[in-house]
């Protein structure tokens, strides 16, 4: 398997099979190759002195030429950390959605890589082409901002997901062969561990069987013979029934004994409450996401410890006069972006003892020098194992300005009606002497 062929889709996972991190995985088509993340694992008792651990690319760094690009579903690190030390060897265009772009080139400036590796930022939902591969990302819900699956179009086919819950996968793994109507129409692409009594197996199907599975489909696992390897099963469903769609769960067929019979336990899975919760979910990300990139504010993401900064919009880059990669990795001190940055200190201690900040006038020194005037509103955002600061700052310098040129024709006023009063007077007092001479 050195070249693939224009008749076939491969999937090899380099990384993240059979375990929780390292995730690597490449699809090969009309020889070329397609990388869908590149993330680290963290070591484990058995590993004693040893923290991280990295996928091996040996395979995919010999057919670099052939690797048409890097695509990072989400921001989590077993997803992309391993980008700032593995990128040198594979040297592949890199496409991210905004979000996962920002902490990507937080790491590449720490790496000293920013200027090196080329990102493309794709918007959530965005369809775009990798030749000879067709992509589309799929927005989902996860524990971190703009989490995607990935629809992949080839002149093969199209693949599109699945996923069943089981309590037991023994002898499954990535890369197990799904079989429908007796023959191998997928394969399995993860294995998720959900809670500590259920497992989430994804697969991966050719497009052009998704007609033919029903909403009501079950999926059990079998074996290849009596003693094979372990393989999905999917039962059609009931004729009449609706297709199933991309990113659907099937109910399962759980293999149990009761004495030494065997016996088949069908579960059968309701998630109409849980797809209902999931896209309200999207939709408040989709939401805020749209806020976020259009809003004619200044807003910005930053940890709460060294106010080092995530992501920021557009209206941020174009008042401040900066590149985002001038300020996305720095600290608000490195950058100079408090013209007093004692105030940021006073701001920690009414987010820690209110949890949140309004009216905050500020002025901040642009890039040119200019001070501006601005009222700020800060709030704490829980993320992972840290605290963000979302800053949402309103430019109030021309109306301070205003604001001065009125209190300035104002005084200039008052001072003219007391010179006109005082002329009247004067003008009475002139008229009574020469009355009286």
């Amino acid at each position: 398997m050195t070249v693939p062929s224009n008749d076939e889709l491969l999937f090899l996972a380099l990384g993240g099979a059979g375990e929780i991190g390292m995730n690597l995985n490449l699809y090969g088509h009309a020889g070329k190759w397609l990388m869908i993340d590149l993330g680290i694992g963290f070591a484990d008792d058995s590993m004693p002195g040893i923290e991280v651990i990295m996928p091996d690319p040996a395979f995919i760094e010999e057919r670099r030429e052939d690797l048409v690009g890097i695509v990072l579903t989400h921001a989590h690190e077993d997803h992309l950390g391993a980008v700032p030390d593995l990128w040198p060897r594979l040297r592949a265009p890199v496409y991210a959605t905004p979000f996962a772009a920002s902490v990507l080139r937080r790491k590449l400036i720490e790496a000293g890589l920013v200027d090196d590796v080329p990102v493309t930022e794709i918007p959530l939902g965005g369809r775009f082409r990798i030749a000879p591969f067709d992509l589309e990302l799929i927005t989902m819900t996860h524990s971190i901002l703009e989490p995607n699956a990935l629809a992949i179009r080839t002149k093969f086919g199209t693949v599109f997901h699945i996923s069943a819950l089981f309590k037991s996968v023994s002898g499954l793994k990535i890369g197990s062969n799904v079989r429908f109507g007796g023959i191998d129409v997928g394969t399995v692409d993860n294995i998720a561990l959900v809670t500590d009594t259920t497992v989430e197996v994804q697969m991966i199907i050719q497009h052009k069987v998704q007609p033919f599975i029903k909403k009501d489909a079950k999926a059990s696992i079998g074996s290849e013979g009596l003693m094979g390897d372990k393989v999905i099963v999917i039962a059609p469903g009931t004729p009449g029934q609706a297709t199933v769609s991309d990113r659907d769960v099937l109910a399962t067929m759980q293999p149990i004994e009761i004495g030494s019979a065997p016996f088949v336990l069908c579960a059968i899975l309701d998630v109409s409450a849980r797809r209902q919760s999931e896209e309200a979910v999207r939709q408040s990300e989709a939401l805020f996401t749209a806020v976020f990139r259009a809003s004619p504010n200044m807003i910005s993401l930053t940890t709460m410890a060294d106010g080092r900064y995530v992501d920021v919009n557009e209206s941020f880059l174009r008042i401040w006069g900066r590149q985002r990669s001038e300020v996305i990795g720095r600290t608000s001190k490195e950058i100079g972006f408090w013209d007093d940055e004692s105030l940021r200190s006073r701001m920690l201690e009414d987010l820690r003892r209110d949890g949140f900040v309004r009216g905050l006038e500020t002025k901040i020194r642009t890039s040119s020098g200019a001070l501006r005037d601005f009222i700020y509103s800060i709030d704490v955002i829980p993320h992972e194992d840290q605290d963000l600061l979302l800053g949402i700052g309103h430019d109030v310098t021309e109306l301070r300005a205003a604001e001065a040129q009125l209190r300035h024709a104002q005084r200039l006023e008052a001072i003219g009606k007391l010179t006109g009063g005082v002329a009247h007077d004067f003008n009475n007092l002139l008229a009574i002497i020469h009355g009286n001479l």
